[in-house]
């Protein structure tokens, strides 16, 4: 083999991998954009689900302090109708 045939299968066989390399780098790139989809969709899910839950507990503070009011006023009456 001559150097001009082994220099230009050499090109040819660097062509080859850039291309494929470009081919694989896209392949990549396009997986990395649909974890950071993935990634969006699962915090925007998570985040709604804090949020209800949060929504719930500022609920049952309220009927918390709501019990604890009867019971004083109850406690009150009783000490009132002992008097």
């Amino acid at each position: 083999m001559e150097q001009k045939q082994m220099e230009a299968r050499l090109a040819a066989l660097e062509a080859e991998f850039a291309e494929k390399k470009h081919t694989e780098e896209d392949i990549i790139r396009q997986h990395r954009m649909e974890l950071e989809a993935e990634f969006l969709h699962h915090n925007k899910t998570v985040s709604e689900i804090k949020m209800r839950i949060m929504a719930k507990e500022k609920d049952l503070a309220a009927l918390k302090k709501e019990h604890i009011c009867r019971k004083a006023e109850l406690y009150s009456e009783f000490v009132e109708s002992d008097e």
